[in-house]
């Protein structure tokens, strides 16, 4: 039972010993693993910073070309970038006549329009045929053709000869519809029970699209005849049972409209070249009686701000983070660089000179300045009003878009971030060398624990080999201790024995 107890008490220590020892070394894992967590915040820090600068340079993208040449990127700003600077806005005093847009051409000001007419589309309707009753037609191949606009297709109809004059209105409708690139619809329309009609309309509106029918033995049976347009002034038009048109008079069919007083007609109810900048939509016809709608153009200043609104959230975004950053930066001499010139801009004259109709600064057009470094645009009539200067929306524009403006002062500070395909910048070296400090970290951190778990097992082993050696030297003690008390007792009953 000793020699158990002694085992057991034994690997406990052992347990013990073993434990102590890794207790003793765990210090140098922790120091590596503290390492790490260092290296992965440092990590984290440069992907979000390299997240922020992608947010930051496609809002510039936005704005100009980026190119690299040597060590910089080069910005040239869009073609076309500054007309966007130049907005217009339109209302109109019912919306339910006439509405307008308007772009960058447009003259601010007042106009008038009263609508008179709306450009619709041609009809041709066919003679009222009995349905039940012989086409009367011998079989064949029957062509015509059919104009409309500057379009003129050939159409095919093929008779088996039998067809009653619904079969043959439904055959001449289904080719008219399978001409390919045709610019006129059919239809086949029952007008009662027992008869019907078929009927042609222009895809587009207006006198230049009005519909022109071949005159052939075909078309004679559906009563189209080249008598019906013989005078585009005094056009047929179809009756209950007879054929033509809807519009008698082919000008008719054309919109019209007076735009400060002056009257205007127009082959569609979409009307973009009567004022520079002023597209008008015909909606509805008005009253002799009726008021005149009243379209207002105005500098949009709205729309100047949605254009420069994402730059200065991304630039702002990027200050946040950078502000929360600081403990992080103090180690990157580049990073705490990046951020003092950022803030640096907003104090900066983008456009030189001391003219007082043009803005030097970024306060000059209404933003404000933070006490963390970012932008609020507080003051938007300071926009308006020099939006409305002569020439003040590509002033504004200049603020942000010139050689020395706002966008170019931002890429010249990001410049040294930014990489392509054949260079890497500062983020992508910082990474990179952050990532192979962290894998090299996880093998140290390997090889330390592997060493302490080997040095562990080797005393593990000399701890078990004394305890061996221990409880062998304990047993023969114990052996030796029992023979020699039994020697003596034997002794002296002996002498017990020969006394008496």
């Amino acid at each position: 039972m000793s020699d158990v107890s002694g085992v057991s008490s034994g690997n406990s220590q052992l347990d013990l010993l073993v434990e102590s020892y890794k207790q003793s070394q765990a210090s140098r894992v922790t120091n590596l693993k503290t390492r790490k967590t260092d290296l992965q915040s440092k990590q984290n820090f440069y992907n979000n910073l390299n997240s922020k600068l992608s947010s930051l340079t496609s809002s510039l993208d936005k704005f100009g070309n980026f190119k690299k040449i040597g060590d910089k990127w080069e910005y040239s700003k869009l073609d076309g970038i500054d007309e966007d600077f130049v907005t217009r806005s339109i209302s109109s005093s019912d919306s339910s006549v006439l509405t307008a847009t308007v772009n960058s051409a447009a003259t601010v000001g007042v106009h008038s329009a009263k609508v008179n007419r709306l450009a619709s589309n041609d009809l041709l309707v066919s003679k009222k045929l009995n349905l039940t009753e012989s086409f009367g037609m011998a079989a064949g191949t029957y062509k015509f053709k059919l104009t409309s606009g500057t379009t003129s297709k050939e159409v095919s109809v093929a008779l088996d000869g039998n067809e009653t004059n619904q079969q043959a209105l439904k055959k001449i409708t289904e080719a008219i519809n399978n001409t390919t690139d045709i610019t006129v619809n059919s239809s086949f329309v029952k007008d009662t029970e027992t008869t019907g009609r078929l009927s042609l309309s222009a895809e587009e509106t207006g006198q230049a699209n009005q519909v022109v029918v071949e005159e052939t033995e075909l078309t004679q049976k559906l009563g189209w005849t080249a008598s019906l347009n013989a005078d585009t002034a005094n056009r047929t038009v179809f009756t209950a049972t007879d054929a033509g048109y809807r519009t008698k008079d082919v000008a008719d069919l054309t919109s019209k409209f007076e735009l400060d007083g002056i009257a205007i007609t127009r082959d569609s109810n979409e009307i973009s070249d009567a004022l520079d900048g002023i597209t008008f939509n015909l909606l509805k016809v008005q009253d002799a009686e009726d008021a005149a709608v009243s379209l207002t153009t105005a500098i949009d200043s709205k729309a100047v701000e949605d254009l420069i609104n994402p730059l200065v959230k991304s630039y702002n975004e990027m200050m946040t983070f950078l502000n929360s950053s600081r403990s992080l930066m103090r180690s990157d001499s580049g990073v705490t660089s990046l951020q003092s010139r950022l803030r640096s801009l907003l104090t900066t004259q983008l456009v030189p000179g001391t003219d007082t109709d043009t803005p030097h600064y970024l306060t000059d057009i209404g933003f404000k300045i933070n006490q963390d470094g970012t932008l609020t645009l507080s003051d938007k009539d300071k926009l308006k009003t020099y939006l409305a200067k002569a020439n003040g929306s590509q002033k504004v524009a200049d603020l942000f878009t010139s050689d020395n403006g706002f966008v170019s002062k931002i890429n010249d500070a990001v410049s040294s971030l930014r990489s392509n395909s054949d260079s890497s910048g500062l983020i992508q070296t910082r990474k990179k060398s952050i990532d192979e400090q962290i894998r090299n970290t996880d093998k140290r951190i390997t090889q330390v624990q592997e060493s302490i778990d080997q040095q562990a097992e080797i005393l593990k082993k000399e701890y078990e080999n004394y305890l061996k050696s221990f409880y062998t030297a304990q047993g023969q003690y114990s052996i030796i201790g029992t023979m020699s008390s039994g020697s003596s007792a034997s002794s002296y009953t002996s002498q017990m024995s020969g006394s008496y």
